[in-house]
């Protein structure tokens, strides 16, 4: 039985400061600074020998082309919010969907406008909350529910707040889902019997899933993304024997599967821009201690750029629909 692989990008939302410090010191990748794809693009300045995360996230928006992140939310609604994560706009480009929990409490589903006013939470009903997405017509939300030991697939129509099952198999663990740009699927992570992790489809009216990706090495795969066209789908995967995410890119016409990244770092969280041409990621290829810096890279693989170059951990972008900014998930880091 393979043992499952913790990643920074799945684990770092719900960890305690202690535990954090501990998990850095254990994940793949994360023992020391790492040359990137483009050495220029990635070097960093040499930073203190040890940090540690502080124990709350909150959210960023940074303009696509680099600048200065500011915060989404105001200091009153964000002492509110704990180990916020998984923003993502809604498609009109009005709204972004996000969890908050903590190490402690059950993770739930928030809504705020993309001026960081009406904040409020959405019934979900009982279970934890990850990995929220969009239907195309902004009426409904994906997400994937944890209860227990039992993670499966699951919307609220934001009208209703009527939540109903898309997936549930007990012997498998779902997560990160993501709608297609014609509302008829949805695209997510399996992990099966604790073996590998694949992605899967499944309609969205309910049915059989099958799986998206046929007779590769992969052993874990993880946060898919529709390209706008829903042509592409964009994922992370690691690949045995190695342990080193990267992220690849599938044409789900010609089920063709091509790397987009390639370097000794780990990259995170991909998201498409508005426009298909460039997608936006975190990796940790130039930080000390794994910590994360977001960058954008073309659908082809080339043109790398580092967006965010400070001292934080930066983490689970989403870029929005008018292509102008991207929302992000920033926990600051404090030396030791």
């Amino acid at each position: 039985m393979r043992r499952h692989v913790l990643t920074a990008a799945t684990a770092w939302p719900y960890l305690t400061l202690a535990a954090a410090v501990v998990l850095i010191a254990a994940l793949p990748g994360c023992s020391g600074s790492r040359p990137g794809t483009s050495a220029s693009s990635r070097a960093a300045p040499a930073g203190p020998a040890e940090r540690v995360t502080a124990p709350r996230s909150a959210l960023y928006l940074i303009p696509a082309g680099g600048g200065t992140p500011r915060p989404l939310l105001g200091p009153a609604q964000a002492a509110g919010l704990f180990s916020v994560a998984d923003p993502i706009w809604s498609t009109d480009g009005r709204q972004i969907a996000f969890t908050a929990g903590c190490p402690t409490c059950t993770p739930r589903l928030y809504v705020v406008s993309a001026s960081g006013q009406h904040l409020r939470e959405i019934p979900t009903g009982t279970g934890g909350v990850r990995s929220p997405g969009w239907s195309p017509r902004g009426n409904a939300i994906v997400f994937a529910r944890q209860r227990g030991e039992q993670q499966f697939i699951v919307a609220v129509d934001l009208r209703t707040d009527r939540v109903r099952v898309i997936n549930s198999e007990p012997d498998n663990a779902d997560s990160t889902p993501a709608w297609s740009p014609d509302g008829r699927r949805v695209v997510f992570a399996r992990e099966m019997h604790h073996e590998d992790v694949t992605l899967w489809v499944v309609p969205i009216a309910g049915g059989s899933p099958r799986l998206l990706i046929r007779h590769d090495r992969a052993f874990d795969q993880s946060h898919p993304q529709w390209s706008p066209d829903g042509r592409r789908v964009v994922f992370m995967q690691a690949v045995s024997p190695s342990v080193t995410w990267d992220l690849y890119v599938l044409d789900t016409r010609k089920g063709k599967v091509t790397r987009l990244t390639d370097d000794p770092g780990n990259e995170f969280d991909p998201a498409w821009a508005p426009d298909g041409t460039s997608v936006v990621f975190a990796s940790d290829a130039a930080r000390q201690a794994g910590f994360r810096s977001l960058y954008v890279i073309g659908a082809t693989g080339s043109g790398l750029r580092r967006l965010t170059n400070g001292s934080a951990d930066d983490s689970m972008p989403s870029w929005s629909p008018a292509g102008q900014e991207i929302v992000f998930v920033r926990r600051p880091t404090t030396g030791v």
